[in-house]
């Protein structure tokens, strides 16, 4: 009986767990989302994790009530925050989390980390 060959990821996967861990990057990027032009009951209801009532299903549909604000270097982004930690001597990216913008780094840092990692460093930005 012929076995399928594994994909390629599989045979990279399996190699990288006989071998040792890298360094973990840490680091987040901005992802932006369309700026909402809601008014200010809607803003407040959307804030208040409900979607309006008056919203048809329609324009439901293209309202991103996930995405939030925040400001990096003085400039306002409305979107999400990608999270990832990559393997610096495999060239990995071995987890990822995607948050709204106003999640602080410090909130997904740990949940990034590899308890398996036993290098001593780790690299954030």
């Amino acid at each position: 009986m012929m076995m399928p060959k594994p994909s390629l990821f599989a045979e990279e996967e399996r190699g990288n767990r006989r071998s040792k861990l890298g360094d973990p990057l840490i680091d987040a990027s901005l992802v932006q989302a369309p700026v909402q032009r809601n008014k200010r009951e809607e803003a407040d209801t959307v804030k208040e994790g409900t979607v309006p009532i008056a919203w048809k299903a329609h324009k439901r549909a293209q309202k991103d009530v996930d995405a939030k604000w925040t400001k990096k270097h003085g400039k306002s982004h409305f979107g999400y925050k990608l999270h990832a930690s990559i393997d610096k001597r495999h060239k990995l990216a071995r987890k990822v989390i995607i948050s709204n913008a106003a999640v602080s780094d410090s909130v997904v840092f740990e949940n990034l980390l590899d308890p398996n990692n036993t290098s001593r460093d780790v690299y954030a930005d």
